[in-house]
């Protein structure tokens, strides 16, 4: 089912079972968000501290992160996501197999310079910094996998 965005949703909410329900009515579609008792909390008290209704809390955040994806894409034409055999996707740059949390190693952990990195791996500086801004914004992801990596490196050594 296709979602169809108007300038001027008819939007609504109400309470079930201890949560939110929130409805956005579009001409054909309904999205229905369920939101768990401890979020319902924080959201009723955000939206108290900003001076602002609990819908506009929530379309100001889907909003944010519509913005966060799209700017993802293209604030970053140097990275790609490769498929790994477990189906996670895993940050590269664009041409290579180097991976993006390798240079964030290799600036953090090493001390390595931009330009360091860049010799070092044969890239461009501009890629490299965008690996790192990439880094900026996915930093939980990254440095999960990260964490992971070094783990499996010391149970098998």
């Amino acid at each position: 089912m296709a979602i169809k965005f108007l300038t001027q949703p008819y939007h609504n909410f109400c309470y079930t079972n201890n949560s939110i329900v929130y409805l956005i009515f579009f001409r054909e579609a309904a999205m229905n968000i369920q939101i768990p008792a401890q979020l319902e909390e924080a959201v009723l008290q955000c939206a108290n501290q900003q001076g602002i209704s609990v819908d506009e809390l929530i379309i100001l955040a889907v909003t944010e992160k519509i913005k966060y994806f799209a700017q993802d894409e293209n604030s970053f034409p140097a990275i790609i996501e490769k498929i790994n055999t477990d189906g996670d996707k895993i940050p590269v740059i664009k041409g290579t197999n180097i991976r993006v949390q390798t240079l964030v190693i290799a600036f953090h952990n090493w001390q390595l310079s931009v330009t360091d990195i860049a010799e070092q791996f044969n890239l461009i500086p501009e890629q490299v910094t965008q690996a790192l801004s990439y880094y900026q914004i996915h930093q939980q992801v990254i440095d999960r996998a990260i964490a992971t990596e070094q783990a499996l490196e010391i149970a098998h050594a």
